[in-house]
């Protein structure tokens, strides 16, 4: 079965029409696209009542996001997410701690382990600053992004702004999960767009790697929890 947008059942000749309108779109199936599995671009002019029939699972087009260029400097060809990880315990809740993946070259996911890889993931600190390190997939430290410029120095405007927000949406929505992992992005008017949450593999060693021990001063409160 096909839906539209508002859940309305549709047919495939209904679907392909649909998808024809935009000059790209992406395709992901719904469940197990870890590591950018299942996900792909498609383009204006390609077959796409095949692509559609060869999913066969479950599968979701969405539009193309444009980010800002304080992320897109990673690696234009994809949206470059910031994983931050929140913790939500006696009716307090921070962000204890974030790094942002950057896709490789010539890769249009910007999942450390995806088919193509070399792209990495580089901590950042409380001011939206990255470390003047990142990591690859094979835990080996880089100094530069994948676009080759150098980590030093850079930083993440808004991020502020991103912090509040995930603060906000983890105790209006999931007031129930402790912990989350959010990847999120900034569009081009500097807005927060949640890609998705991660209640099962927030990547705590990725972040202990940057951040040091990712409870930090609520440790205590939270084995007492």
């Amino acid at each position: 079965h096909y839906l539209d947008k508002n859940d309305k059942v549709i047919t495939l000749s209904q679907a392909v029409s649909i998808a024809e309108q935009y000059d790209c779109f992406m395709i992901k199936i719904a469940a197990g696209s870890g590591g950018g599995r299942g996900i792909r671009k498609v383009y204006k002019g390609e077959d796409i009542a095949s692509i559609f029939v060869d999913y066969h699972k479950d599968f979701i087009c969405q539009e193309v996001l444009k980010e800002h260029q304080t992320l897109a400097q990673f690696n234009p060809e994809c949206i470059n997410t910031i994983r931050l990880l929140s913790l939500n315990i006696n009716d307090r809740c921070d962000v204890l701690s974030a790094f942002v993946r950057m896709g490789g070259k010539g890769s249009i996911v910007d999942n450390l382990h995806s088919e193509k890889g070399g792209g990495c993931l580089v901590g950042i600190n409380p001011e939206g600053k990255l470390a003047p390190f990142g990591i690859n997939k094979v835990y080996k430290v880089v100094k530069e992004t994948p676009m080759g410029d150098s980590l030093d120095g850079l930083q993440i405007e808004h991020y502020d702004e991103i912090v509040d927000f995930i603060k906000n949406c983890h105790q209006k929505y999931f007031p129930f999960a402790n912990l989350i992992g959010w990847d999120v992005i900034i569009d081009e008017s500097a807005h927060p767009i949640v890609i998705e949450i991660n209640l099962d593999s927030a990547d705590i060693a990725a972040h202990q790697i940057f951040n040091g021990p990712v409870f930090g001063y609520r440790t205590d409160e939270v084995l007492e929890y």
